[in-house]
């Protein structure tokens, strides 16, 4: 892995009934259930890692694999996560506000 990490963030309830047409899944995040199309689920389920599968974890080799399992447009759909916080993005690279922080000036 060499660029920023994608993590998934939620419990997943996996299909519900009562989702709704176009609900492939729901995932928990804190008090509230996000229903998931069919895509955006095999993009969470990529980034979380499937039943004898490791996580995907690097963001290009997310977008590869969504591709590779016929996701339509991956790019999107983890934007769309990333943006309702399904997924979070981490550069390991890069340090972190804690870090910059204790190197800086005391205050």
């Amino acid at each position: 892995m060499t660029g920023a990490l994608v993590l998934p963030v939620g419990l997943p309830l996996g299909p519900r009934q009562d989702a709704g047409a176009g609900v492939a899944s729901v995932v928990r995040l804190g008090w509230e259930a996000r229903a998931l199309g069919a895509d955006q689920t095999a993009v969470w389920g990529l980034a979380r890692g499937l039943a004898g599968d490791d996580p995907v974890g690097d963001r290009e080799l997310l977008l590869q694999r969504a591709a590779e399992v016929g996701v339509a447009r991956p790019h999107r759909d983890v934007a769309d996560l990333l943006g309702a916080g399904l997924l979070v993005s981490w550069d390991p690279g890069r340090p972190s506000v804690g870090a910059a922080r204790r190197g800086g000036p005391a205050r």
